[in-house]
Protein backbone atom coordinates (compact mmCIF):
# COMPACT_ATOMS: atom_id res chain seq x y z
CA UNK A 1 0.00 0.00 0.00
CA UNK A 2 1.65 3.27 -1.44
CA UNK A 3 0.94 5.76 1.27
CA UNK A 4 1.29 9.87 0.48
CA UNK A 5 1.07 12.40 3.82
CA UNK A 6 -0.28 15.70 2.35
CA UNK A 7 -0.38 18.41 4.63
CA UNK A 8 -2.25 21.86 3.40
CA UNK A 9 -0.56 25.26 4.69
CA UNK A 10 -0.57 28.79 3.88
CA UNK A 11 0.27 32.43 5.20
CA UNK A 12 -2.90 33.93 4.21
CA UNK A 13 -5.20 32.86 7.19
CA UNK A 14 -7.69 35.24 8.14
CA UNK A 15 -7.83 34.85 11.60
CA UNK A 16 -4.13 34.58 12.22
CA UNK A 17 -2.38 35.23 9.22
CA UNK A 18 1.42 33.54 9.32
CA UNK A 19 -0.13 31.04 11.65
CA UNK A 20 2.06 28.20 10.52
CA UNK A 21 5.34 30.13 11.06
CA UNK A 22 4.69 31.42 14.25
CA UNK A 23 7.38 30.12 17.16
CA UNK A 24 6.52 27.13 18.71
CA UNK A 25 8.14 25.01 21.09
CA UNK A 26 11.48 26.93 19.66
CA UNK A 27 10.45 26.70 15.78
CA UNK A 28 8.17 27.21 13.08
CA UNK A 29 4.57 25.65 14.35
CA UNK A 30 5.11 23.87 10.50
CA UNK A 31 8.07 22.75 11.30
CA UNK A 32 7.34 21.18 14.54
CA UNK A 33 4.75 19.16 12.81
CA UNK A 34 6.67 18.06 10.19
CA UNK A 35 9.21 16.73 12.77
CA UNK A 36 6.79 14.92 14.69
CA UNK A 37 5.95 12.91 11.65
CA UNK A 38 9.60 12.19 10.32
CA UNK A 39 10.41 10.73 14.16
CA UNK A 40 7.46 8.12 12.82
CA UNK A 41 9.43 7.67 9.75
CA UNK A 42 6.44 9.30 7.53
CA UNK A 43 7.75 12.03 5.00
CA UNK A 44 4.80 14.74 5.06
CA UNK A 45 4.38 16.81 1.75
CA UNK A 46 3.28 20.41 2.37
CA UNK A 47 1.33 21.76 -0.27
CA UNK A 48 1.16 25.68 -0.41
CA UNK A 49 -0.14 28.60 -2.97
CA UNK A 50 2.34 29.71 -5.51
CA UNK A 51 3.67 32.98 -3.75
CA UNK A 52 4.24 32.10 -0.28
CA UNK A 53 7.63 32.73 -0.18
CA UNK A 54 7.80 32.27 3.43
CA UNK A 55 7.00 28.78 3.01
CA UNK A 56 9.48 28.08 0.69
CA UNK A 57 11.51 29.04 2.92
CA UNK A 58 11.12 26.34 5.39
CA UNK A 59 13.10 23.77 3.12
CA UNK A 60 16.00 24.73 4.69
CA UNK A 61 14.38 23.19 8.15
CA UNK A 62 13.67 19.76 6.64
CA UNK A 63 10.38 20.54 5.31
CA UNK A 64 8.96 19.07 2.08
CA UNK A 65 7.46 22.32 0.50
CA UNK A 66 5.71 22.62 -2.59
CA UNK A 67 4.20 25.52 -4.57
CA UNK A 68 1.27 24.72 -6.23
CA UNK A 69 -0.60 26.77 -8.82
CA UNK A 70 -4.30 28.48 -8.22
CA UNK A 71 -6.42 30.25 -6.12
CA UNK A 72 -5.27 30.41 -1.98
CA UNK A 73 -8.66 29.36 -1.05
CA UNK A 74 -8.94 26.46 -3.77
CA UNK A 75 -7.51 23.74 -1.33
CA UNK A 76 -9.17 20.87 -3.21
CA UNK A 77 -7.53 22.12 -6.72
CA UNK A 78 -4.12 22.24 -4.57
CA UNK A 79 -4.22 19.03 -3.57
CA UNK A 80 -5.63 17.44 -7.12
CA UNK A 81 -2.70 19.54 -8.94
CA UNK A 82 -0.35 17.46 -6.76
CA UNK A 83 -1.70 14.13 -6.78
CA UNK A 84 -2.38 14.05 -10.55
CA UNK A 85 1.05 14.55 -11.34
CA UNK A 86 2.73 12.96 -8.49
CA UNK A 87 0.40 10.19 -7.22
CA UNK A 88 0.63 6.99 -8.20
CA UNK A 89 -2.88 5.30 -9.47
CA UNK A 90 -3.49 3.43 -6.04
CA UNK A 91 -1.87 5.52 -4.03
CA UNK A 92 -3.69 6.53 -1.07
CA UNK A 93 -3.73 9.63 0.19
CA UNK A 94 -4.00 11.31 4.05
CA UNK A 95 -4.83 15.10 4.20
CA UNK A 96 -3.85 17.18 7.93
CA UNK A 97 -3.82 20.28 8.05
CA UNK A 98 -0.50 22.45 8.80
CA UNK A 99 -2.67 23.90 12.08
CA UNK A 100 -2.20 20.99 13.97
CA UNK A 101 0.84 20.40 15.53
CA UNK A 102 -0.07 17.78 18.04
CA UNK A 103 -1.21 14.98 15.44
CA UNK A 104 -0.28 11.85 16.26
CA UNK A 105 1.76 9.37 13.85
CA UNK A 106 0.19 6.59 16.04
CA UNK A 107 -3.41 7.21 15.40
CA UNK A 108 -2.24 7.62 11.51
CA UNK A 109 -1.13 3.97 11.72
CA UNK A 110 -4.32 2.92 13.23
CA UNK A 111 -6.27 4.45 10.68
CA UNK A 112 -4.32 2.96 7.90
CA UNK A 113 -5.10 -0.80 9.69
CA UNK A 114 -8.67 -0.21 9.45
CA UNK A 115 -7.99 1.24 5.59
CA UNK A 116 -6.08 -2.57 4.71
CA UNK A 117 -8.74 -4.09 6.46
CA UNK A 118 -11.69 -2.75 4.63
CA UNK A 119 -11.49 -3.65 1.09
CA UNK A 120 -12.96 -1.27 -1.43
CA UNK A 121 -13.12 1.94 0.47
CA UNK A 122 -12.99 5.36 -0.92
CA UNK A 123 -13.22 7.56 1.92
CA UNK A 124 -12.13 6.64 5.52
CA UNK A 125 -13.02 9.55 7.93
CA UNK A 126 -12.80 10.49 11.99
CA UNK A 127 -16.00 9.31 13.78
CA UNK A 128 -17.57 11.44 16.45
CA UNK A 129 -15.94 12.92 19.49
CA UNK A 130 -12.21 12.94 18.38
CA UNK A 131 -10.78 16.60 19.88
CA UNK A 132 -10.43 19.75 17.23
CA UNK A 133 -7.03 19.18 16.04
CA UNK A 134 -5.81 16.08 17.88
CA UNK A 135 -7.78 13.63 15.21
CA UNK A 136 -7.64 15.85 11.99
CA UNK A 137 -7.09 13.29 9.35
CA UNK A 138 -8.86 12.21 6.14
CA UNK A 139 -7.92 9.18 3.83
CA UNK A 140 -8.76 8.56 0.68
CA UNK A 141 -8.18 7.55 -2.88
CA UNK A 142 -6.15 9.17 -5.78
CA UNK A 143 -9.27 8.39 -8.24
CA UNK A 144 -11.86 9.76 -5.52
CA UNK A 145 -9.85 13.44 -5.08
CA UNK A 146 -9.78 13.81 -8.69
CA UNK A 147 -13.32 13.19 -9.24
CA UNK A 148 -14.57 15.76 -6.25
CA UNK A 149 -11.93 18.21 -8.40
CA UNK A 150 -13.55 17.79 -11.31
CA UNK A 151 -17.44 17.87 -9.64
CA UNK A 152 -17.35 20.38 -6.72
CA UNK A 153 -18.05 23.87 -7.31
CA UNK A 154 -19.30 25.10 -4.36
CA UNK A 155 -16.39 27.74 -2.61
CA UNK A 156 -16.75 26.16 0.94
CA UNK A 157 -16.23 22.67 -0.80
CA UNK A 158 -12.82 23.73 -2.73
CA UNK A 159 -11.71 25.37 0.37
CA UNK A 160 -12.18 22.34 3.05
CA UNK A 161 -11.70 19.36 0.16
CA UNK A 162 -13.51 16.67 1.52
CA UNK A 163 -17.32 18.04 2.57
CA UNK A 164 -18.05 17.39 -0.86
CA UNK A 165 -16.99 13.50 -0.74
CA UNK A 166 -19.24 13.25 2.83
CA UNK A 167 -22.09 13.95 0.67
CA UNK A 168 -21.36 11.23 -1.73
CA UNK A 169 -21.91 7.63 0.45
CA UNK A 170 -23.94 5.71 -2.17
CA UNK A 171 -21.33 6.81 -4.96
CA UNK A 172 -18.05 6.29 -2.73
CA UNK A 173 -18.02 3.81 -0.15
CA UNK A 174 -16.79 5.23 2.92
CA UNK A 175 -16.36 4.49 7.16
CA UNK A 176 -15.44 6.68 10.25
CA UNK A 177 -12.34 5.67 12.24
CA UNK A 178 -14.40 5.83 15.96
CA UNK A 179 -12.76 7.65 18.81
CA UNK A 180 -12.72 5.33 22.46
CA UNK A 181 -15.82 5.23 24.63
CA UNK A 182 -13.97 7.45 27.40
CA UNK A 183 -12.65 9.84 24.36
CA UNK A 184 -16.83 10.24 23.18
CA UNK A 185 -17.69 10.61 27.03
CA UNK A 186 -15.71 13.69 27.51
CA UNK A 187 -15.66 17.41 25.94
CA UNK A 188 -11.88 18.00 25.60
CA UNK A 189 -10.51 21.79 24.90
CA UNK A 190 -9.94 23.03 20.83
CA UNK A 191 -6.23 21.56 20.02
CA UNK A 192 -5.67 23.40 16.29
CA UNK A 193 -4.85 26.85 16.34
CA UNK A 194 -6.57 29.32 14.62
CA UNK A 195 -5.60 32.30 17.00
CA UNK A 196 -2.74 33.85 18.83
CA UNK A 197 -4.39 32.57 22.02
CA UNK A 198 -5.20 29.04 20.50
CA UNK A 199 -1.20 29.41 19.91
CA UNK A 200 0.24 29.38 23.13
CA UNK A 201 -2.50 27.51 25.07
CA UNK A 202 -1.46 24.40 22.42
CA UNK A 203 1.94 25.14 22.83
CA UNK A 204 1.35 25.10 26.31
CA UNK A 205 -0.22 21.48 25.98
CA UNK A 206 2.75 20.32 24.12
CA UNK A 207 5.43 21.43 26.76
CA UNK A 208 3.61 19.92 29.56
CA UNK A 209 3.38 16.37 27.52
CA UNK A 210 6.50 16.70 26.25
CA UNK A 211 8.08 16.61 29.66
CA UNK A 212 6.03 13.98 31.07
CA UNK A 213 5.94 11.60 27.86
CA UNK A 214 9.10 13.26 25.53
CA UNK A 215 8.67 14.18 21.84
CA UNK A 216 7.59 11.26 20.69
CA UNK A 217 4.22 11.17 22.52
CA UNK A 218 0.80 10.10 21.74
CA UNK A 219 -2.57 11.19 21.19
CA UNK A 220 -3.70 9.49 24.68
CA UNK A 221 -0.65 10.97 26.38
CA UNK A 222 -2.02 14.41 25.32
CA UNK A 223 -5.61 14.19 26.83
CA UNK A 224 -3.93 12.69 29.90
CA UNK A 225 -2.18 15.59 29.86
CA UNK A 226 -4.75 17.93 29.58
CA UNK A 227 -7.37 15.73 32.53
CA UNK A 228 -4.93 15.38 35.12
CA UNK A 229 -3.42 19.27 34.88
CA UNK A 230 -5.61 22.30 36.01
CA UNK A 231 -3.96 24.72 34.38
CA UNK A 232 -4.68 23.13 31.12
CA UNK A 233 -8.38 23.41 31.84
CA UNK A 234 -9.79 24.96 28.75
CA UNK A 235 -13.36 25.57 27.90
CA UNK A 236 -14.43 23.56 24.62
CA UNK A 237 -15.50 25.41 21.77
CA UNK A 238 -17.92 24.74 18.99
CA UNK A 239 -15.84 22.49 16.41
CA UNK A 240 -14.89 23.93 13.33
CA UNK A 241 -16.77 26.93 14.24
CA UNK A 242 -16.01 29.24 10.72
CA UNK A 243 -16.90 26.37 8.44
CA UNK A 244 -20.95 25.53 10.03
CA UNK A 245 -21.22 29.83 9.93
CA UNK A 246 -19.99 28.94 5.79
CA UNK A 247 -22.24 26.69 5.19
CA UNK A 248 -25.30 28.23 7.01
CA UNK A 249 -25.30 27.33 10.99
CA UNK A 250 -25.91 23.76 11.02
CA UNK A 251 -24.13 22.18 13.84
CA UNK A 252 -20.42 20.48 13.20
CA UNK A 253 -22.45 17.50 13.69
CA UNK A 254 -24.50 17.11 11.71
CA UNK A 255 -22.45 18.60 9.07
CA UNK A 256 -20.18 16.07 9.39
CA UNK A 257 -22.04 12.93 10.00
CA UNK A 258 -25.36 13.02 8.06
CA UNK A 259 -27.30 16.31 7.24
CA UNK A 260 -27.36 16.99 3.16
CA UNK A 261 -27.32 20.28 2.47
CA UNK A 262 -29.54 21.35 -0.52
Amino acid sequence: MHVMLLAQARLGSTRYPGKVVAPFCGVPMLVYQVRRFQQADWRLEVLIPKGDLALVALKQQGVFVHHIAGAPADVLGRYARYAGTFAAPQSVLVRLCGDTPLLCPTLLTGLLQQWKATPGLAYLGMGPGWPDGLGDYDVFTREVLLTAHAEATDASDREHVTPWLWRQPARFPQALHQAPGWVREQSWPKLSVDTPADLAYVEAVAQAVQAAYGAAFTWWQVLETIARTPALQRTPEAMNAAYVTQVGGMTWEEVRYGAARD
